[in-house]
């Protein structure tokens, strides 16, 4: 492909966060580092990836834009939001990597697709109450608005020198978060008290890339 300059929107999905544990204002939609990359169609090859650090975050539910040197052709362009401080398995099944690292080691579209990313001791969302703006992820699709379905990545044909397509990489949350109330009919119930509660099949993981096996 020929050098190119592409200017993306971005967005977040706005939904109503359902939490076991209370977020701290904005947490839901902030996003405090992003990695947006790009990836030739038939080739699978990276040729271009952009990064926002900490420090330059953007608050929740705005649209922004960045713009991502790479190169022409038919491209995948996929996005991770608030990957510091988080922990998972690279593409080739190593434990516990940095997913700042496994990030950039995915110099592939079939290394972006082996990772995963899971919970952490140290700095990562806690299962009950998260302590860091939730990670996201995302594809460019050619709808500038997200319709809330599971979206499936869309190539785009990147032209040589500068443009700007139509649609976003829009970002959703991987971790959902589920607040359980326990209610009783109160005219044939006098009291009732939970002793002891289960939850099964609580996922410690998700992968990076939405699928459905």
């Amino acid at each position: 492909g020929l050098p190119a300059s592409i200017t993306l929107n971005l967005s977040c999905l706005d939904m109503e966060p359902i939490s076991r544990g209370e977020l701290s204002p904005a947490l839901d939609g902030m996003v405090r580092s992003l990695w947006i990359a790009v990836y030739n169609a038939e080739t699978g090859e990276r040729t271009g990836v952009a990064f926002l650090h900490p420090g330059e975050q953007i608050s929740e539910h705005k649209r922004r834009e960045i713009t991502i040197n790479a190169l022409s052709g038919p491209s995948y362009i996929v996005g991770v939001a608030n990957y510091d401080h988080r922990s998972g398995f690279s593409s080739d099944g190593e434990l516990d990597i940095s997913l700042e690292q496994a990030l950039n080691d995915a110099d592939t579209y079939a290394k972006y697709e082996d990772l995963s990313v899971a919970f952490s001791h140290e700095g990562d969302v806690s299962i009950d109450t998260p302590i860091n703006p939730l990670i996201m992820t995302g594809f460019y699709t050619e709808d500038k608005n997200d319709n809330g379905l599971r979206p499936e990545p869309q190539i785009v044909n990147i032209q040589p020198g500068i443009s700007k397509p139509s649609g976003a990489v829009h970002l959703r949350s991987l971790f959902s978060q589920v607040k359980f109330q326990v209610k009783y009919d109160k005219n044939n119930i006098q009291s009732l008290k939970v002793t002891s509660y289960k939850i099964c099949n609580l996922p410690v993981g998700s992968w990076l890339r939405e699928r459905t096996s």
